[in-house]
């Protein structure tokens, strides 16, 4: 994705594309591993891919809240870089920043967040994408404030979501992905289709 990034011309729908089409072939590749597993690696591989947190212990916790910090310190010290980014490439370019090394550090260190993520936790869907988006919309744009309350409050509602998932289906236990799905999906077909608001 970094590669195809580079390319001059690919734009920004272009990118979303090659991103989906590449999001597809590394979920072939898992159906894949999984056609050809046993019966009980199948199992253990669909309560991963639907997000599991019952595996979680103190020592991965931490371990995960030290990459975590560390990771998302490195893109913080980058604000001043990311909130003129939001004024366009041009914008940036003229201003000296250096947009494909910002663009290729970003895709370094946000791949390495989300496969540490997802290694320890499985896929779990609109956590990353809703909580960015409430807090722009309450603290403004700014990525200084953006990046580290995103951190806080993304690892709150996943919490919420895991002690529903236990709580409201008990004594069974609905994987947190399964939760964050159902309640985001509409939520964020509500923020983003909704029509213009009214003086």
């Amino acid at each position: 994705l970094w590669m195809l990034s580079r390319r001059a011309g690919m734009g920004s729908s272009s990118l979303l594309l090659a991103g989906v089409l590449l999001g597809f072939f590394g979920s072939s590749l898992v159906a894949l591993v999984m056609a050809l597993s046993p019966s009980g690696g199948v199992t253990q591989a669909l309560v991963w891919l639907l997000g599991d947190l019952s595996r979680a212990s103190p020592s991965g916790a931490m371990a995960s809240l030290g990459v975590g910090v560390v990771l998302t310190a490195w893109v913080w010290r980058r604000h001043p870089e990311l909130d003129t980014l939001l004024l366009g490439e041009r914008s940036a370019r003229s201003v000296g920043v250096s947009v494909d090394a910002l663009r290729g550090e970003l895709l370094v260190v946000s791949a390495l967040l989300v496969a540490w993520a997802v290694s320890l936790s499985g896929m779990i869907g609109f956590v990353g994408l809703m909580v960015p988006h409430a807090v722009r919309s309450w603290q403004g744009a700014s990525h200084r404030k953006v990046l580290p309350l995103s951190f806080l409050l993304g690892g709150l509602v996943l919490v919420l979501a895991a002690l529903a998932g236990r709580l409201l289906f008990s004594p069974r236990e609905v994987p947190v992905g399964v939760l964050t799905a159902l309640i985001g999906v509409p939520a964020y077909g509500f923020w983003a289709f909704r029509g213009p608001r009214r003086a």
